[in-house]
């Protein structure tokens, strides 16, 4: 299996550049050759050691414009031919203030907890992801995870311009998107869905203090819309291919929301995606050896 981590050298093989809309750079990722990644939440594998960490630093709804040097929240980004893998970190003095619905979501032999972001009096913590595979910023996942490993997937549509049938529909709905609600990630047969969540513990004179949590995501390429077309067998080939994503992180406590787009103050996540790191994937020389 070859896996794809976030890195700053460039080594042959697969490579995937990222232009990062919040750093204004490209950022290369190289092949990392191992095992199926281990799906526990803990950060500690080489590969996430070497992979370039995405701030998610910029405070939503206010007019700042650099980074707020309190957030600490951080993603990146890996994959091989049958994953997209998601990692990010959260830390805190405090225990995230959580909710999940009680019904599970998607496949039989696969269901999983669900994100509850809010009820009548509180508003709960989470990370959110938007991911939109071809850059097609019209049909995206929304993803929302958090320290209780309770995932929530919901595949989002927009109207592509005025005369979109489906912009009256949001119009009387007040709503960005069409969320069709029934649909969840799927699995592809033995390439699965696979979420994690690792406690941060530090210890002091014996005592143990929380300090946050790291999580990982594993998510089949089929699932987020790779495409029939670049299938070889049980694996995809997606040299040439984009991927447009950003994160944001939601807290009970003030500030409250934070993302990993520079200078998006208000409004709904939903609009930003086209404003996410892009994510070209690329064979390098070796990727045949």
């Amino acid at each position: 299996m070859k896996f794809c981590a976030l890195t700053s050298l460039v080594a042959g093989c697969i490579v995937l550049n990222a232009l990062s809309s919040l750093a204004e750079e490209t950022v290369s990722i190289s092949t990392y050759r191992t095992a199926p990644l281990t799906i526990d939440g803990n950060l500690d594998k080489p590969a996430w050691k070497s992979a370039v960490r995405i701030p998610i630093v910029y405070e939503m709804f206010t007019k700042r414009e650099e980074a707020n040097a309190a957030a600490t929240g951080y993603y990146m980004v890996a994959w091989d031919e049958h994953y997209l893998y998601i990692a990010y970190d959260w830390t805190s003095a405090t225990r995230p203030t959580s909710a999940v619905w009680e019904d599970p979501r998607g496949p039989r032999n696969n269901p999983r907890a669900v994100v509850r972001l809010n009820d009548a009096k509180t508003q709960y913590d989470c990370f959110e992801f938007f991911i939109a595979m071809h850059d097609d910023a019209n049909h995206f996942w929304e993803l929302q995870h958090n320290d209780r490993n309770a995932l929530g997937d919901y595949f989002c549509i927009k109207p592509r311009d005025k005369d979109d049938p489906i912009r009256s529909y949001l119009e009387s709905a007040h709503s960005p998107v069409v969320w069709l609600w029934p649909c969840y990630l799927q699995d592809d047969g033995e390439y699965t869905v696979k979420t994690a969540v690792h406690e941060k513990i530090t210890q002091d004179g014996g005592k143990e203090i929380y300090a946050g949590y790291s999580a990982e995501l594993r998510l089949p390429l089929k699932s987020i819309g790779a495409g029939f077309s670049l299938r070889r067998g049980d694996s995809y080939q997606l040299a040439g291919q984009k991927l447009r994503a950003f994160a944001a992180e939601s807290r009970h406590t003030k500030p409250s929301y934070f993302q990993s787009i520079k200078g998006l103050h208000d409004g709904w996540f939903h609009d930003a995606v086209p404003r996410g790191q892009l994510f070209v994937f690329e064979h390098g020389e070796n990727d045949k050896k």
